[in-house]
């Protein structure tokens, strides 16, 4: 069990630590990162970035029956449209990498709401 729980610190300490790269949606700061052997590159700041949506709890589908749509399935779905977004804005654009990717979320009887905020490196 100690191995366990050390194995999951270590991979928390990786994971808060990601390098700056426009394929990863990093969830905290972007570390600096060596440049050479004296030199060290600080990334900057230079974009931000919002995101909003709602979706329904209850959905049509093909038939025309209403089927309910789980949480989990909401989120996916804004996951992905954050991921494939932000991913193209970031090579479009010339930037490095993506940080501080912030996702909320809340609920009421009939429909599930998301934002998300992140910031473009250069």
């Amino acid at each position: 069990m100690k191995s366990i729980k050390m194995f999951f610190i270590i991979n928390l300490i990786f994971i808060t630590n990601l390098y700056a790269d426009c394929k990863i949606l990093n969830f905290g700061e972007v570390q600096k990162s060596s440049k050479g052997f004296f030199k060290e590159e600080l990334p900057k700041i230079v974009d931000y970035q919002a995101y909003s949506s709602a979706k329904p709890r209850l959905v049509k589908d093909n038939k025309g029956e209403y089927q309910f749509k789980t949480f989990i399935d909401s989120y996916n779905e804004f996951f992905i449209y954050i991921r494939d977004t932000s991913i193209k804005t970031c090579e479009t654009n010339g930037y490095k990498g993506i940080s501080n990717l912030d996702i909320k979320f809340s609920t009421d009887d009939k429909t599930y709401y998301f934002t998300a905020t992140l910031n473009y490196v250069k």
